[in-house]
């Protein structure tokens, strides 16, 4: 599919072009790319936040320009958003974590049980009681992803989500992740952090509206070059695998962690 910011104007800017990408139920997936590479542009069309000038987007067989059925991909489909604090709305986190499966006309017993489930499983029992705008940034993004929980949102698009963190806080969203893929939920990062792409089923890589490269990790770092010509970085320790890998050191060109490249080291 094709997508163009002010399609119907004289300068249109096309942000996606004859993008073709299919993702299974239970991956998670990884979409790198530096700023303008059309990475957002393309988490946002997943729940119809934005739809395309050209081509469809499918979710669980409904085509995302049905606009009868906008709700429903919606429910499917949960987004959190770069900055926790736009994603607030309420003065408690447990009556923020059921503002979404209030909206949806779920029955109150119904909510209260699932609301109780999202924070269990996103460890947030003490802070439940607690003002959002008081907790950190990497709470507050688990607040934003417990709400989709309780919405039972199958899929969960994440935005740059740390982008604005701290690396501890960051470290608490990928624990997130980390849950999620084990509750057999479908995730789709947006990042630019090459270090959490490594922990992707699969890895999107974009630029200039496309996707160019796509794998697992091991298979799209292992293009070190090709990522460079790209302007993007490659995990530090593959980096420094590669660089022994040239100097004649028996060691995988792609090591994706300190673990894997010490074991490897003759």
């Amino acid at each position: 599919m094709t997508f163009a910011y002010h399609a119907d104007s004289p300068d249109p800017v096309v942000a996606l072009a004859d993008v073709s990408v299919e993702i299974n139920e239970g991956e998670f997936v990884a979409i790198v790319g530096h700023n303008g590479s059309g990475k957002s542009t393309l988490g946002k069309h997943l729940n119809a936040l934005l739809l395309p000038t050209k081509g469809d987007v499918w979710v669980d067989g409904i085509n995302t320009k049905d606009k009868s059925r906008t709700w429903d991909i919606r429910s499917k489909v949960g987004m959190v958003f770069q900055n926790p604090d736009n994603q607030i709305v309420a003065t408690v986190v447990e009556d923020d974590i059921a503002f979404g499966a209030e909206n949806m006309g779920v029955p109150p017993a119904e909510i209260q049980r699932r609301v109780d489930q999202a924070i269990s499983v996103m460890g947030l029992e003490e802070l439940r009681d607690k003002a959002p705008h008081m907790l950190s940034g990497g709470q507050k993004q688990r607040v934003a992803v417990a709400g989709i929980l309780a919405m039972r949102s199958k899929y969960i698009v994440m935005d740059e989500p740390t982008s604005l963190l701290a690396v501890k806080a960051r470290e608490e969203v990928m624990n997130c992740i980390r849950i999620l893929k084990s509750e057999g939920l479908t995730v789709i990062l947006v990042t630019h952090f090459m270090n959490e792409a490594v922990e992707a089923d699969k890895v999107l890589v974009m630029e200039g509206g496309r996707v160019v490269l796509q794998g697992t990790p091991k298979e799209v770092f292992a293009r070190v070059e090709e990522l460079r010509a790209l302007s993007l970085d490659v995990p530090q320790v593959t980096q420094l695998s590669f660089r022994l890998k040239e100097l004649g050191v028996s060691v995988p060109p792609t090591c994706l962690s300190v673990r894997e490249l010490v074991s490897s080291l003759p």
